[in-house]
């Protein structure tokens, strides 16, 4: 299942609209529906689910235009358990974080890379530590990625 989900301008204005856009898939048979974006400390709806986000810096620094100036436009960002990839997004880099939709609770790691305008890889891919949820958690996994790391 795909979703593209589009903030910052209504969907008739989306040509013109300087909003951003995210684009997600899930596995089809891990998640029902896609729910609206999250942030850190919004308690989940349903007591048998689990938040979970990643938040990324380039060389301890998440200031504005460290992205372009280095010329990344995206960071892929992929949530796994052990059955595979539960959740995906390239979401643009200068936003420091995603949050994946509400998880049953499980182990669960994420992968991150950042990505030029071209969307190729231009940076080592991380993959964090596993992380156990139980339902009601709210955990977020904080990855650097250091000038070395950039290809």
């Amino acid at each position: 299942m795909k979703s593209l989900v589009v903030c910052g301008g209504l969907a008739l204005a989306l040509v013109s609209s300087s909003g951003c856009t995210v684009e997600t898939s899930h596995r089809d048979d891990y998640v029902d529906d896609y729910p609206p974006p999250r942030g850190p400390g919004v308690v989940s709806s349903s007591s048998d689910e689990a938040e979970f986000g990643v938040e990324w810096t380039i060389d301890g620094s998440n200031a504005p235009g460290i992205c372009s100036d280095l010329g990344a436009d995206s960071a892929h960002v992929e949530i796994a358990d052990d059955l595979g990839v539960v959740d995906e997004a390239d979401v643009d880099c200068e936003d420091f974080v995603y949050d994946a939709p509400l998880l049953p609770s499980g182990t669960y790691w994420a992968t991150i890379v950042l990505r030029d305008r071209s969307a190729r890889d231009i940076t080592t891919p991380v993959r964090t530590d596993g992380r156990d949820l139980l339902p009601g958690d709210s955990d977020y996994v904080q990855v650097d990625f250091p000038l070395d790391s950039f290809r």
